[in-house]
């Protein structure tokens, strides 16, 4: 252990005058070391970064909405001010080296981690699978999948609290399956899945907030890299059984006047399009794979996290919840019916929901950027080669919300008064050019579930329980249950 500390250490000496403070600068955040900076801050586990987070966003808005953070001879800038960030993201595309050598190690070049003339080609041929129609088109599933999560939620009801998280996330995994994949249901491929992906971004975590770990040589002689080529391993085995259990079924479909043999139904989804990209050249096989892994990663894990924050938030809130359900029996007219496309709209209050929980519990709540360029803030400028913390748990928490911005209180977004008058102070899917492009996917996705949960059942629990940790996304680590009480729907 002594070698390695003493190796990077040794690092940062030979680079420090790259990292050289030059020019007019935010304040630097408390604590700062010689030669380290702040990369003593980050060890711990994910709690204690999540809690490190929330203390830089703390100083970071009390000094203006930008504060300087130092990681060896790296200089990070941390934003949180609304019109900076705007700039940022319309300014600089390219991703920071965690998302290129530490999270690329996982998703290959996705279209989360990819460079940006890599990303700007992929998203071109993959922009269509992520459109209005497709998404339209996967609704009956949507619809099955929810009436199963509340079939299976059933044997808990009346029995007191329960962690629900798993529950959502398998349900979120399998209506990914089926619907960007085209594939049935698979519960061991799921369960082992899952199982990985917890692990795997467990040892992400890790070796982000160990800097010496950051050096490829120096994480190759560790036991934590050891423990990620297994877990890949497995990860890239099952990625490698969805691709090829699709071409077969793919190659079925062409042999069955173009109708899919799983669903019944006509409708090309990703991975429809991603396989027809890879017959024509445009996609590699590890190209594939990477958007593969992406789907799972951004259109279960963060999907089902915000439903799991959602329902806790609910279920603190009854005069929420009671005005959520009014609305339900408004538009269903008390009915089990499916949820239609035409009810989304009308479903006003669980969108105001839906983005509050948003705002409060951003799944993603740092989002970091490389300066290929000088990027001129409001107050100061950032010089190219450094990098940009964006911290979407500081937008949606600045001041411009007003004085009740720690609240939950869906009602804000009916009120055009009380909304910022600076549009970019929210961004639940981040925004500009790299924003999420499954937004619309998700947004169905999570509408239609709590549509379904909750005219079936009345949720009780209490938020003042949950402790946060980041682990690549904002996860609960503890108090994150529910109880469920029974609800008469009238069937259709």
């Amino acid at each position: 252990m002594f070698v390695l500390l003493f190796s990077f250490v040794l690092l940062c000496w030979l680079v420090l005058r790259r990292g050289k403070l030059k020019g007019n600068l935010p304040p630097v955040y408390p604590g700062c070391k010689p030669i380290i900076g702040h990369a003593h801050r980050l060890v711990g586990d994910g709690k204690q970064l999540w809690n490190l987070i929330q203390d830089i966003q703390r100083d970071c808005l009390k000094n203006g909405g930008v504060t300087l953070f130092r990681l060896g001879p790296e200089k990070y800038y941390v934003v949180c001010d609304p019109d900076d960030y705007i700039t940022v993201m319309g300014t600089c595309l390219e991703k920071n080296y965690f998302y290129r050598k530490i999270l690329n190690a996982w998703v290959g070049d996705g279209l989360v981690t990819a460079p940006v003339p890599v990303w700007k080609k992929h998203q071109k041929l993959l922009y269509p699978a992520f459109g209005q129609s497709v998404v339209d088109s996967f609704n009956g599933v949507q619809n099955s999948q929810a009436r199963r999560l509340v079939h299976s939620l059933g044997d808990l009801v009346n029995k007191g609290p329960f962690e629900h998280l798993d529950h959502i996330a398998r349900s979120a995994l399998e209506t990914n399956l089926l619907t960007a994949f085209g594939l049935q249901k698979n519960m061991d491929t799921i369960m082992s899945y899952m199982k990985h992906f917890v692990e795997i971004r467990r040892i992400m975590t890790k070796r982000l907030q160990n800097c010496w770990m950051h050096n490829d040589f120096l994480y190759s002689w560790t036991d934590l890299k050891k423990q990620q080529e297994e877990a890949l391993k497995k990860l890239r085995a099952l990625s490698d059984e969805i691709i090829q259990r699709k071409r077969r079924v793919m190659k079925d479909k062409q042999s069955n006047e173009g109708k899919s043999v799983e669903q019944g139904k006509q409708f090309k989804g990703f991975m429809d399009l991603i396989l027809e990209s890879s017959a024509s050249g445009a996609l590699s096989d590890a190209d594939i794979r990477a958007q593969v892994d992406t789907m799972v990663l951004a259109g279960f894990d963060t999907t089902s996290t915000t439903m799991a924050y959602a329902c806790v938030l609910i279920g603190s809130y009854p005069a929420v919840q009671e005005k959520m359900y009014a609305e339900l029996e408004d538009v269903f007219e008390g009915s089990d019916r499916d949820v239609e496309r035409g009810d989304l709209s009308r479903l006003v209050y669980l969108d105001a929901v839906l983005k509050e929980v948003g705002r409060l519990y951003p799944a993603a709540p740092v989002v970091i950027r490389y300066l290929d360029k000088d990027v001129k803030l409001q107050n100061y400028t950032m010089p190219a080669g450094s990098n940009c913390v964006l911290l979407i748990s500081g937008l949606n928490r600045h001041q411009v919300w007003g004085s009740d911005r720690e609240e939950f209180r869906p009602e804000r977004w009916l009120e055009t008064a009380s909304l910022p008058e600076n549009s970019n102070a929210f961004t639940g899917f981040s925004i500009g050019r790299r924003a999420c492009i499954g937004k619309p996917y998700a947004v169905t996705l999570m509408k239609i579930t709590l549509a379904h949960l909750l005219r079936h059942y009345r949720i009780k629990a209490e938020h003042r329980h949950l402790v946060l940790q980041l682990e690549i996304f904002l996860k609960p680590a503890e108090g994150c249950q529910i109880s469920l009480e029974p609800r008469h729907v009238r069937m259709v």
